[in-house]
């Protein structure tokens, strides 16, 4: 069975939207924002911090 493309999108962008979340999780911006997708992450380290931050705080 082969995967459609819609597919192989969607689990390329939960395994980025997972590396992103471990990051963020840990503070470490600078490998954050040496993915490939930094330009797009850039726009909302702001929202990032925040997250992380609510995450650390309530202890996920």
């Amino acid at each position: 069975m082969t995967r459609s493309t819609r597919q192989l999108t969607l689990e390329a962008l939960t395994a980025a939207h997972k590396q992103v979340q471990d990051l963020a999780i840990h503070g470490d911006w600078n490998q954050l924002f040496m993915l490939p997708t930094a330009p797009f992450f850039a726009k909302y380290e702001y929202y990032f911090q925040i997250t992380a931050w609510t995450t650390r705080k309530n202890g996920e």
